[in-house]
């Protein structure tokens, strides 16, 4: 993972030395933020917009818990793929475009639009614990009771476990998943699925990557 990572960082910085201002720049929610890790300080603007670099995690992360968790509930441990995503840098949000999912779109859309699909990946940033993923979509399972019967988690649950990583924006607005069980990444258009929640997934949702590794390292930096 490390290295597909590493392969994104060169292209952003890259890019950025290019001219493209808004790689790596990230607008800061309050003043203590630059103090995170991985801001640089002294970049913050009068707009409260400030310059990053990614930072290696030098502290194991525990997935005991969990793992427990999942297994009890009967879902697959945490993939190996996301274990690494999430404890390899620290990281703000990521931008980025693919033409995969414009193209698989295309092919199911009569609309002539070639406009390309940016792709925002949450951050794994420091002052957030890198186990907050997991624990939204523990909150979201526990409590799948109380949603509505046609809600969005509790249509991706009947297909499996998706942990939700971002989301896609161009002719589409879509949210981005992994897939636990088989470590697939999925764009899934919302748009479709609320018109008819009896849609089967395929019809509502493009492969993005086969794996995390895969979409980090075909990411072009926007």
């Amino acid at each position: 993972m490390k290295e597909a990572f590493d392969i994104f960082w060169k292209k952003s910085l890259k890019a950025k030395e290019a001219g493209d201002w808004v790689l790596l720049h990230h607008v800061l929610r309050d003043d203590e933020e630059i103090n995170n890790g991985v801001y640089i300080p002294g970049t913050k603007s009068k707009d409260g917009w400030a310059d990053w670099l990614p930072k290696l995690q030098s502290e194991p992360v525990d997935f005991e818990k969990i793992d427990s968790w999942f297994s009890l509930a009967r879902r697959a441990p945490i993939h190996q793929q996301m274990k690494e995503y999430v404890s390899t840098y620290w990281f703000m949000n990521l931008e980025g475009f693919l033409d995969e999912i414009a193209e698989a779109s295309e092919a199911n859309d009569d609309d002539d639009d070639d406009e390309r699909y940016t792709l925002y990946l949450d951050a794994v940033e420091p002052r957030k614990s890198v186990l907050s993923i997991f624990e939204s979509y523990i909150h979201q399972y526990n409590n799948r009771k109380s949603f509505q019967a046609y809600d969005g988690f509790t249509y991706l649950l009947q297909f499996g476990t998706f942990l939700e990583i971002g989301d896609a924006q161009g002719g589409i607005y879509g949210g981005l998943y992994f897939n636990n069980d088989t470590g697939e990444v999925i764009c899934v258009d919302w748009d479709w699925v609320y018109s008819d929640f009896k849609k089967p997934l395929e019809e509502v949702s493009y492969k993005v990557a086969s794996s995390l590794e895969e979409l980090i390292k075909k990411l072009e930096p926007r």
